[in-house]
């Protein structure tokens, strides 16, 4: 769920986007799958 853990971090973002004129015509995704190696 977006901004559930840093709801001012992603407001932040969302303002800097909108300022620097982002149409939304690129993608942008955050690495949220786990990875395969295992912890040590």
């Amino acid at each position: 769920m977006v901004a559930s853990v840093h709801p001012w971090e992603t407001l932040e973002l969302l303002w800097y986007l909108r300022r620097d004129g982002y149409d939304g015509s690129r993608f942008i995704s955050a690495d949220t799958f786990p990875s395969d190696r295992p912890c040590r």
